[in-house]
C-alpha cells in the first residue's frame, strides 16, 4: 500500500467564511478531518471587512436580526444589538472559531488556483501562499468561497466606462462608505438590497445629492417594523404553507397586498411605482430608503441611457450632472479555480450550476456546495444547514437520492430560473432541512406547533430532531427566542387560526398545515 493511501486525507474547505467554519465543525462532529483554505490573512469571509474579497463597509448594519444571524450552537452575546454591525459579525465568527477549536484547522494566505479530480477518487488541490505553490490531495472538497465577490457593472449604458466624474465609478462591492462623497451629487445603479442600502447610508449626509436609479421597480420591505424584523414575519413556515398550498399568483398578490398595508406603495414615496404583479416586480430590503425618498433625500430616476463626460442622461430624457456612480448591479458566479472538466460537468455559468439543493452534484461524487446561491433573506440558517448535511453524507449517515431523482430536481430548478423566481429563505431553509432529515415534524412537538408555523425560523429549530440533535434542543430553543423578546409557545391571534383553516380547506394542502392546525386548535 502506498504512503498516500495509508494516511487519512483530509476535506478540504474552500474558504473560512460563515460556511466554511460551520462546514468545518459540522465534519469535526462526525469526527472527519477538515483543512481550510483561505485565501485572505483571517477568518470571516466578507465579514472580515478588511480582506480583498468583502465587499462589506465597515459601518454597515445587517439587514438580517441576530435571531437568524446566527449558528444553532453558539449565541450571540448579550449586548449584541437586534441588527449587528459587521464588526460584531465578524466578532461573532471569531468567537465560533475559537470556541469549537476551528483556528488550527486554517491555512491562511492560501490562495487556490486548481481543483481537478483525480483518477483513482478524491481531488488534488493546487494553491498559492507566501511559501510557493503547493499540491495536495483531498478524499473530498467543499466549495465555500463566497457568492458576491465577483463585481457585475451594467452593459446596456453607452459610455459608462468613459464617466469622467470626480468621484469616479465604482461597484457596490468597493463601497467605502458615505464620507468618501461628501458634497457630490452620487447616482446609484439598481434598487436591490446593496443599492437601496448605499443610497440610503449617502442621503444621511446632508451635503450629497443622491440620485437612485432602477431598471424596473420593487416592493420594499423594511427591515423591522413596529419592533418585528424582516425576517421574522416573512419567512417564516406560514408563509411556506402559503406558498405550497395556493396557486402562485394567489400567493404573490396576498403578499403584495400585505406589504403594501405596513409598508405602502414605493410610488407614494416619490419612488417608481412596481408592477401589480408582484413576481414581475420582485422584492428588496432596506430600512430608510422610502422616507428618505419622501423627503427629497433620495431622487427616483430611470436607469441611465448614455454617459458622457460627467453627465448623465436617463431614460425619460432628463440629464444630471453627476460626480460619482456606484453600481448596486449584482454578482458574477467566481469559481475560477475549478478545473475545466469540473465546470463542464456542473454546468457552470456566470450565474449558476447545476446542483441538487444548492448543495450536491450527481456527476461529481466528494464534491459540494456551500452557499453558492442568491437568497433572499437570512444566510446562517442555510450555511449551517448545508455543511451539517454535508458532514452526514461524508460520514456515511445520510444517502443521498438516486442521481436520476437529483438530476430532477436540478432541471426544476433551473427552469424556475428562467422565470426570474427568487430563492426565498424559508423555502430554502425547510428543503435542507428535509433533505437533511433535520425538519421537525410539528405532530411531534404540538406544544411548539405556533411558535413552530409562525415565529422566526432559527436555526435552533433545526436541533430539535435527526441527526446530532441536540438532548436540550428545548432548552436551546426557548434561550434563542428569549434573547430577541419572543417565546417558543406565542400566543396565536385568531387571524393566524383563520389563515390556517382556511389553506386546510384547499384542494391540495401542503402536509404539514393539518398537523400544525390539529396541535394549535386545542390550546385557543
Amino acid at each position: 500500500m502506498s504512503e498516500r493511501n495509508q494516511k487519512i486525507e483530509p476535506i478540504v474547505i474552500i474558504g473560512a467564511g460563515p460556511g466554511g467554519l460551520a462546514t468545518a465543525k459540522a465534519l469535526l462532529d462526525e469526527g472527519l478531518p477538515p483543512l481550510l483554505l483561505e485565501a485572505s490573512d483571517a477568518i470571516g469571509g466578507q465579514w472580515n471587512t478588511s480582506a480583498s474579497h468583502s465587499g462589506v463597509w465597515p459601518d454597515m448594519v445587517t439587514n438580517t436580526s441576530k435571531a437568524t444571524t446566527v449558528f444553532s450552537d453558539l449565541a450571540h452575546s448579550d449586548d449584541t444589538p437586534m441588527f449587528p454591525s459587521a464588526a460584531q459579525v465578524g466578532a461573532y465568527l471569531n468567537e465560533y472559531a475559537k470556541t469549537f477549536a476551528l483556528n488550527e484547522r486554517v491555512r491562511t494566505g492560501a490562495q487556490v488556483e486548481q481543483i481537478e479530480r483525480r483518477q483513482d477518487k478524491g481531488f488534488r488541490v493546487h494553491y498559492l501562499d507566501n511559501d510557493g505553490r503547493h499540491t495536495l490531495d483531498a478524499s473530498s472538497v467543499v466549495i465555500a468561497s463566497g457568492r458576491y465577490n465577483k463585481p457585475k457593472m451594467p452593459q446596456q449604458i453607452d459610455g459608462l466606462n468613459s464617466f469622467a466624474g470626480r468621484g469616479g465609478l465604482i461597484h457596490a462591492f468597493d463601497y467605502p462608505g458615505s464620507a468618501a462623497f461628501k458634497g457630490q451629487r452620487v447616482l446609484t445603479l439598481g434598487n436591490n438590497i446593496s443599492g437601496l442600502e448605499i443610497a440610503s447610508d449617502l442621503a444621511a449626509e446632508p451635503s450629497t445629492a443622491v440620485f437612485s436609479s432602477c431598471r424596473k421597480a420593487r416592493y420594499i420591505i423594511k427591515k423591522y417594523h413596529e419592533s418585528i424584523p424582516a425576517d421574522w414575519r416573512f419567512f417564516n413556515r406560514a408563509a411556506l404553507f402559503i406558498g405550497r398550498t395556493l396557486p402562485p399568483e394567489v400567493a404573490a398578490a396576498g403578499l403584495r397586498e400585505q406589504i403594501l398595508q405596513l409598508h405602502g406603495n414605493p410610488f407614494d414615496f416619490g419612488a417608481h411605482e412596481p408592477s401589480e404583479n408582484l413576481m414581475e416586480a420582485g422584492l428588496a430590503q432596506c430600512q430608510n430608503y422610502l422616507d428618505l425618498c419622501q423627503e427629497g433625500r433620495i431622487q427616483s430616476r430611470d436607469m441611465p441611457t448614455q454617459v458622457s463626460a460627467a453627465e448623465v442622461t436617463f431614460a425619460d430624457g432628463r440629464t444630471e450632472a453627476i460626480d460619482a456612480i456606484i453600481a448596486g448591479t449584482g454578482y458574477d458566479l467566481n469559481l475560477p479555480y475549478l478545473s475545466e472538466e469540473l465546470q463542464h460537468a456542473l454546468n457552470l455559468d456566470n450565474a449558476d450550476l447545476d446542483l441538487y439543493q444548492y448543495t450536491f452534484n450527481p456527476k461529481v461524487e466528494g464534491l459540494a456546495f456551500v452557499g453558492q446561491l442568491q437568497l433572499t433573506g437570512p444566510y446562517f440558517p442555510v450555511l449551517e444547514l448545508q455543511a451539517r448535511w454535508i458532514a452526514m453524507v461524508f460520514a456515511g449517515h445520510r444517502p443521498l437520492v438516486h442521481p436520476d431523482a437529483m438530476s430532477n430536481q436540478i432541471h426544476q430548478f433551473r427552469e424556475l430560473r428562467k422565470l426570474g423566481a427568487p430563492l426565498l429563505f424559508h423555502e430554502v431553509a425547510v428543503e435542507l432541512a428535509t433533505a437533511a432529515g433535520l425538519e421537525p415534524d410539528i405532530a411531534d412537538f404540538p406544544e411548539l406547533a405556533a411558535g413552530l408555523v409562525f415565529g422566526p425560523l432559527i436555526p435552533a429549530q433545526f436541533r430539535l430532531t435527526g441527526h446530532n440533535c441536540n438532548p436540550k434542543g428545548r432548552e436551546q430553543l426557548d434561550a434563542a427566542l428569549a434573547a430577541v423578546g419572543q417565546t417558543a409557545t406565542p400566543e396565536v391571534q385568531q387571524e393566524q387560526l383563520d389563515l390556517l383553516t382556511m389553506l386546510a380547506q384547499q384542494p391540495n394542502p401542503w402536509p404539514p398545515i393539518a398537523a400544525a392546525l390539529t396541535a394549535i386548535k386545542p390550546n385557543q
